[in-house]
């Protein structure tokens, strides 16, 4: 089991741990520079389907080789409704295929605010809209919070049950 995967997604970032490693950016620099999570947001929307379906199939097959059997796989670098649900398409191609158990997570809550929105705006659609279309197709629901993602602070996070994905 190879838990708390992101290989459905689109683009790369080694370049990133260069920056890390020789130039001393922390992952908050880089996140605010437009690098990091934000990035890759950019790249997965911008990726059609069977892009992110080919870069995705060669990470999993890379795991596979290496002995994984089971994964789980997460979404939240669509940050969208539409993006989201790309990936989760994804997954379920890769399911589909039987070289590996897969394990859905939806983790619409990976980094807040999206262009645009304020993170109680975002927080609502997530909690709202999105886990509507998601609960019953994936096993988990996750959020992450940090500095550069959602804050426990917001009110609708704070105030709102837990989402519960299938059983």
């Amino acid at each position: 089991m190879t838990p708390h995967t992101h290989v459905v997604f689109a683009g790369t970032r080694e370049e990133e741990f260069y920056m890390k490693l020789k130039g001393g950016k922390t992952y908050l620099e880089l996140l605010q520079s437009g690098n990091g999570i934000n990035r890759t947001v950019r790249e997965t929307r911008a990726a059609s389907e069977e892009e992110i379906y080919r870069q995705s199939l060669q990470r999993v097959q890379d795991a596979v080789r290496c002995g994984t059997t089971t994964l789980e796989i997460k979404t939240g670098y669509g940050l969208d409704l539409e993006s989201e649900m790309k990936m989760l398409r994804v997954m379920d191609r890769i399911a589909s295929l039987g070289i590996v158990n897969v394990v859905k997570t939806f983790l619409g809550m990976h980094a807040v605010p999206p262009p645009g929105m304020t993170e109680d705006s975002y927080t609502a659609e997530v909690m709202g809209r999105m886990l509507e279309r998601f609960s019953e197709r994936v096993d988990f629901v996750d959020a992450f919070c940090d500095r550069g993602g959602p804050s426990r602070h917001s009110p609708q996070t704070s105030s709102s049950q837990p989402p519960q994905g299938r059983a």
